[in-house]
């Protein structure tokens, strides 16, 4: 928004910014599932932002998301997760 380009007549429409997006995000998934894949089997501390019932959710030090079950951990806490196969 602080931008000159953000000052700029605004020339696509919304499906033609809808379309970009969608070809963007195409491109980027096999690149993440790959960085992902480079995760597999080490060791790495995750922060738990939910958990639902034993299954949670945190990311670890690098933002990457991880889904894990775990019993007696509560969000907020930091806990060392295995990590298994990378999935998209």
């Amino acid at each position: 928004p602080f931008t000159k380009a953000a000052q700029w007549p605004d020339h696509l429409s919304d499906e033609e910014k809808s379309a970009r997006l969608d070809r963007l995000f195409n491109a980027q998934k096999p690149i993440a599932l790959e960085l992902a894949a480079e995760s597999s089997g080490q060791v790495l501390e995750v922060l738990i932002e939910e958990n639902n019932d034993g299954r949670a959710f945190g990311r670890t030090t690098h933002n990457r998301p991880v889904k894990f079950d775990i019993q007696s951990h509560n969000v907020g806490d930091v806990v060392k997760v295995k990590i298994g196969k990378a999935r998209p």
